[in-house]
């Protein structure tokens, strides 16, 4: 976040909602394949690139810099002759690993067991794929669905060698996903990429990694000329639909509500780096942006994200100012401080209208009291304290949070808590907190969208909150993150301002 300036102008976001459409790629065709992070270059011809997924550290070998030079040269170097796409160096996004922890794994790391029970859901997801795709294409593109040349999985520390009208560098095969519109496969390393997505995220985010590979493969069927980042959220939409079919046990491959949980941690992983512009060659997306397009397809279904190259696709631009050596970032008393009076300032009308003037502060350290008598307050992040009217918080707790996942964690929490106050006093019961996750969003959206606001939302904020709900303490007392990252974000885009009818929109 950053504290405005009096008199300081601000970059218009164009309004809550704002949608992109699919603009041309620079090359002036339809660009070519894509991965989990993109589509890197065109696919007129066998000289025509793959997309994609760098995710620098993950697995052994060259580290992002290394990755960054290959495409360079492998990429650069094939293009043209009956290509029509262009590629550019900087077409990588690496692992975005500040607010998401990753443990190293490969397969040998892996028990049998493990390595079992994971190749049988990788062999259930790709049949289960195909079938859905056969059924559903000709619902979304009125035409029959054709089959893929190819799928399979590839080890880079072997001897096979994989080629998309070109040879691949090893460096870029590494901790990859790729579809190839030059020859219509699906490829994914097993050895590092798939293994480590398993133990750190579970089934469902190796599920989405395969699902947004048979999106590219569905969007090259549907001739889809759009802007990269139009793509891969496209395919991220496609991954959504999918696993919808999953939770609701109509396929072959069954998953619950919370293993999505492992599925926001991979797109927080798999983000464009914060204040990335969303207009570029190397354009997919932040987790918000990500998250959002895999929930149209989960809520709406394939034609939802059919019509993104039409209709458009809701897109956060948030970017940092250069040179911000904070990385948009405030300490946490100022994050904190400011928060407050925003938060204040922006309830103050609501809040008159059940009798009350504001909310008193209460912060605590640990091992003292917080003025609270309310029962297991003192073990509580943030609390509202409904028989002081005032808002109690663990300082030592919340500062930590604010230095291991950025402000927008304590403008979360405050924001959350201030919504907790807002139903309480007008005897609204959330039980699972998701209307309260709600009016965060819609304070949020001001913050984005109103230029009289004494904050600026920038690059990364909404990351944080994702974040935020995944590493919520009471997380076991409130919804699944999935369930509430939706909340969030439809008060983002359309809880209006802070006023009762804000919490009629959440109620919905």
């Amino acid at each position: 976040m950053r504290i405005r300036r009096k008199g300081q102008s601000r970059r218009a976001l164009g309004g809550r909602g704002e949608r992109m459409s699919s603009p041309k790629t620079r090359s002036g065709g339809s660009t070519g394949g894509g991965g989990l992070l993109g589509g890197r270059s065109g696919a007129g011809g066998r000289s025509g690139g793959s997309g994609g997924l760098p995710i620098g550290n993950l697995g052994k070998g060259g580290g992002i810099l290394g990755i960054i030079v290959a495409i360079v040269i492998t990429f650069m170097a094939t293009t043209g002759g009956g290509g029509t796409g262009t590629t550019s160096g900087n077409d990588v996004v690496g692992q975005r690993s500040e607010i998401v922890t990753v443990t190293k794994t490969d397969r040998a790391s892996l028990s049998p067991a493990q390595r079992a029970d994971l190749d049988g859901f990788v062999a259930a997801t790709v049949d289960d794929l195909a079938i859905y795709w056969t059924e559903e294409f000709p619902d979304v593109y009125g035409q029959r669905f054709t089959p893929l040349a190819d799928i399979f999985p590839y080890d880079p520390t072997g001897d096979q060698r994989i080629s998309c009208g070109q040879s691949l560098d090893p460096n870029i095969l590494n901790s990859n996903a790729i579809y190839c519109p030059a020859e219509d496969y699906i490829t994914w390393d097993s050895n590092f990429l798939i293994p480590n997505f398993y133990a750190n995220f579970g089934k469902s985010a190796v599920g989405v990694v395969l699902a947004h590979e048979y999106g590219h493969a569905v969007q090259t069927r549907g001739g889809l000329d759009a802007a990269p980042i139009i793509r891969d959220l496209q395919a991220d939409c496609f991954a959504g639909s999918w696993i919808r079919r999953s939770i609701d046990g109509s396929g072959a491959v069954t998953l619950r509500e919370r293993d999505l949980q492992g599925a926001l941690s991979g797109f927080l992983l798999l983000r464009d780096p914060p204040g990335a512009p969303t207009d570029g060659f190397s354009a997919h997306g932040s987790a918000f942006d990500r998250v959002s397009a895999f929930q149209s397809g989960y809520d709406d279904g394939a034609d939802r994200c059919r019509d993104f190259a039409t209709v458009g696709v809701e897109i956060v631009d948030l970017n940092l100012e250069r040179g911000d050596v904070n990385a948009g970032n405030l300490a946490y008393e100022d994050a904190r401080d400011a928060v407050l009076d925003d938060l204040a300032a922006f309830w103050a009308d609501a809040l008159a209208d059940v009798g009350l003037a504001g909310l008193a502060l209460a912060p605590f350290t640990d091992g003292q009291a917080n003025g609270c008598d309310e029962a297991g307050v003192a073990n509580e992040l943030f609390h509202y304290c409904a028989q002081s009217a005032s808002l109690v918080w663990n300082e030592d707790l919340a500062s930590r949070l604010n230095t291991a996942i950025g402000d927008f964690s304590t403008a979360f929490y405050l924001a959350r808590t201030y919504g907790e106050a807002i139903l309480v006093e007008n005897d609204i019961a959330d039980l699972e907190g998701t209307i309260a996750d709600c009016l965060a969003g819609v304070w949020a959206g001001d913050v984005a969208y109103t230029s009289t606001r004494l904050l600026e939302l920038t690059g990364g904020d909404l990351d944080e909150a994702i974040a935020s709900m995944l590493n919520d303490p009471e997380a076991d007392n409130n919804a699944s993150a999935f369930v509430r990252v939706a909340s969030f974000k439809t008060g983002f885009f359309d809880g209006g301002s802070g006023t009762v009818a804000s919490i009629e929109i959440c109620r919905a």
